[in-house]
Order: C-alpha cells, then structure tokens, then sequence
C-alpha cells in the first residue's frame, strides 16, 4: 500500500530531469526512504538525496544508488 509520503517521493524523483533516464527504486519505513538503482555520476545520486530530502516526513535517508560511469 502507497502513502501520501511515498508518492510524494516517487514524484520528486521523477520531476527530477537529471534522473528522467536512471530507474530509481525506493522504499519507505517510518520516515527512513532507502534509494536504491544505478547512475552514471555523483552529480545524479546527489540529485537523487536533494530531490527527496525537504519533503515533510522524510526523516532520514539511506541513499543506496550505486554509481558506474558511462563508457
């Protein structure tokens, strides 16, 4: 079952034009969201935190998203 919180952060990813072409995974437990998926730069996982990181019920982040560069 989805949450206000958890459409909230599905939709700040994907509002996020840096991260239109990286597949983000979230999850969501009691205000902790875990990212988790594969970028091509620290630029994009950063995006990803600050992305999520103002919303109200956000109350900790665990950013799991690994980075391996295009070649």
């Amino acid at each position: 079952m989805y949450t206000a919180l958890d459409t909230a952060i599905r939709n700040a990813i994907d509002n996020t034009p840096a991260l239109h072409q990286f597949p983000i995974r979230i999850a969501v437990r009691d205000g902790i969201v875990t990212l988790q998926g594969t970028v091509t730069s620290d630029t994009h996982r950063k995006a990803a935190f600050d992305a999520i990181r103002p919303l109200i019920g956000v109350h900790g982040i665990k950013n799991c998203i690994s980075i391996f560069p295009a070649e």
